[in-house]
């Protein structure tokens, strides 16, 4: 990376990364940071995409560099987010603040892990893992925020299915105005999508069924974590929903794998893969 161009979009995309990285939506700030509704802040979680899909893109000669920014950088905002959680606030005074800005951080890795796909890289598997080795303090941080509560002696149960979460889809469809429903479900769904990635790139050998088991079984362990403390809602719907999530994103890294192990064996391409233990 010796030309200006070169250095001019490198430089781009430290800027546009980072400054997602801190995209809050606190009801305190002015202009961009601030939070007035829900259609303002799917339109910053859609910018924050769309602008580091785009320097992630045009810098895919540069994917070495870029890569390594992205590892140190992407858990330099976590370690920040988790201090300002816990102890500053400054990101936000109520929890549905502070998750707005965890999510747009999902967003900013998940454009980044989208906009790599066009890197010409010839160990694919290789360098995809790094990505999710590098996301999973974010990953743990985030489980532990949304998930892990604070024993308390309240807790509501729900054991018919339909009759817990489930039963907000009908709501959401009619009021989708309504961001905290909206954000509850949709997040749960998402939230386990990348489970099976981040399995994966743990234990390269790990066949399917192996991340089946382990996918299922978080989600009990989580609603079983908040029945023995008492802390939270157990709600089986909750086991659905999070469940589905997993599978999706199951689905959506064996059809990632399989693409990117075409692209490997292609005959322009090394045929050293590490993808082909795919389960």
């Amino acid at each position: 990376m010796n030309t200006i161009a070169d250095k001019i979009k490198y430089a781009l995309f430290i800027i546009v990364f980072t400054v997602s990285g801190f995209t809050m939506s606190k009801e305190r700030l002015g202009g961009y940071f601030y939070y007035n509704s829900l259609n303002f802040q799917m339109f910053k979680m859609a910018l924050v995409f769309f602008a580091v899909w785009l320097v992630t893109f045009i810098n895919r000669d540069n994917y070495k560099k870029i890569s390594t920014f992205e590892s140190i950088c992407i858990n330099i905002i976590i370690a920040i987010y988790t201090f300002d959680y816990f102890v500053t606030g400054f990101g936000g005074n109520l929890p549905f603040y502070k998750w707005w800005w965890l999510a747009t951080i999902f967003v900013l890795c998940f454009a980044y892990f989208i906009g790599s796909h066009f890197y010409e890289t010839q160990n694919r598997g290789l360098y995809f893992r790094k990505f999710w080795i590098s996301f999973l303090p974010t990953y743990l941080v985030s489980f532990f925020i949304v998930f892990i509560r604070t024993p308390a002696d309240h807790l509501t149960t729900n054991f018919k299915i339909g009759k817990g979460m489930l039963q907000f889809i009908p709501y959401i469809i009619k009021h989708a105005d309504d961001s905290e429903v909206l954000f509850n479900v949709i997040g749960n769904i998402l939230f386990f999508v990348p489970v099976a990635f981040i399995t994966k790139a743990i234990a390269p050998k790990i066949k399917t069924h192996q991340i089946m088991f382990i996918g299922v079984l978080i989600p009990f362990f989580v609603e079983g974590y908040q029945y023995i403390f008492k802390c939270g809602d157990v709600d089986v719907d909750d086991i659905i929903v999070n469940i589905s999530g997993f599978i999706l994103g199951l689905l959506l890294m064996k059809i990632d794998y399989l693409i990117l192990d075409k692209v490997n064996h292609h005959p322009s391409n090394s045929s050293n893969n590490l993808l082909r233990n795919s389960g």
